[in-house]
């Protein structure tokens, strides 16, 4: 039986066939994979999910360089691979370019998954139609999946992999609350129905599209949850000059998240909770910053290392103790050294690029 038939079947019967995990589940999910000038890497990632070929939809989201040709190249070197395949004629921002296709997509779509550009999935599909049941039964609108670096050869990525092991310490320590602190965009699944009405909400802006589509779903009282038994392997930079463009981006990202939804934000801060914990981490290490800058001026003798190794030390310490996570002590020594400089450019530029952002548009504090 084809697929539409099935589907057609399931809506044209009764509401129990829709409800039929068993069978059904199958059919009740897709794939996005939004990517904007990945010619170099978006047919290797297409390959590396073949599996999941017939429930993937791949936008060129306004391409300027080859990424629709290898798109192209790929569904003719694999034609039995029935994979959706859109182009938009101007760049989305990524948020745009989902936001129009779900809104194309059939109603009997209940579950989209948002994958990066240079994402794998590992997880089967049985295992997938199994996460939307687990989704349905839990009550959880969004969860998100644990990220492995999949790029280690270097002692660069072997470093920066630490950050994955924090994010997985904290997404697990946050979900006992139905919160967490950020859906990943290389690996998340929504409940179709509350993304789409999330991206209606949302500003359309690139540098934390995230984290402010977490922030609108947790502002709107759902829950999300942390599937680790879910896990996509991504590709991290690798170089020095990419590293700090993509830490400008979470940076300027984060802050303009935070000013725009600061109501939200100190509300949550005041429930006293486990996302209000990272909350407090998270806003600290920021009014602290001006702090560092200052020693650092007035005393550039004394590094001070404590502001940008305190709180990474400690989670690197509990991830050890609480998760058994494999870090070798000489990449713990190595991690602040890193992080470091690259933090401190990353946020002064940061601070430029927010107040272009500002000039542009009309600054609004709160939601």
């Amino acid at each position: 039986m084809s697929l539409l038939r099935f589907q057609g079947f399931c809506e044209g019967k009764t509401r129990s066939c829709e409800k039929s995990f068993s069978t059904v589940n199958l059919y009740m999910y897709r794939i996005l994979i939004s990517a904007y000038n990945e010619g170099m890497i978006i047919y290797k990632t297409l390959k590396s999910n073949i599996k999941h070929a017939s429930k993937i939809i791949v936008i060129d989201d306004g391409s300027t360089d080859n990424t629709w040709d290898e798109i192209k190249r790929f569904s003719y070197d694999f034609p039995d691979q029935k994979f959706k395949k859109i182009r938009m004629r101007e760049n989305g921002k990524k948020v745009l370019s989902i936001k129009r296709v779900i809104k194309t997509l059939p109603k009997s779509i209940r579950y989209v998954i948002l994958l990066d550009a240079d994402t794998t999935l590992t997880a089967s599909i049985g295992a997938l139609a199994e996460i939307c049941k687990k989704l349905e039964l839990h009550g959880l609108e969004a969860a998100t999946f644990k990220i492995n670096v999949k790029n280690k050869e270097s002692i660069l990525c072997k470093i920066l992999d630490i950050e994955y092991k924090i994010k997985d310490l904290f997404d697990s320590f946050a979900s006992k609350c139905n919160k967490i602190r950020c859906l990943a965009g290389c690996g998340s699944i929504f409940n179709r129905d509350i993304l789409e009405k999330t991206l209606d909400k949302h500003s359309g802006e690139y540098y934390g599209e995230d984290l402010e589509t977490t922030s609108i779903i947790l502002e709107n009282e759902y829950k999300i949850g942390y599937f680790p038994e879910i896990i996509t392997n991504t590709i991290i930079p690798s170089d020095i000059p990419a590293i700090i463009r993509q830490r400008v981006r979470w940076e300027s990202g984060g802050i303009r998240v935070y000013i725009e939804k600061i109501g939200f934000y100190i509300e949550n801060l005041l429930e006293f909770n486990r996302y209000s914990f990272l909350w407090l981490l998270e806003i600290s290490s920021w009014i602290l910053f001006p702090f560092f800058l200052y020693n650092l001026v007035a005393t550039p003798n004394n590094i001070n290392l404590l502001y940008f190794g305190l709180f990474n030390y400690a989670a690197i310490l509990a991830s050890i103790i609480l998760r058994n996570q494999r870090i070798s002590l000489q990449l713990m020594l190595l991690y602040p050294f890193l992080y470091l400089p690259l933090t401190l450019i990353a946020r002064i530029m940061a601070l430029g690029w927010l107040v272009k952002y500002y000039l542009r548009n009309d600054f609004n504090i709160g939601s």
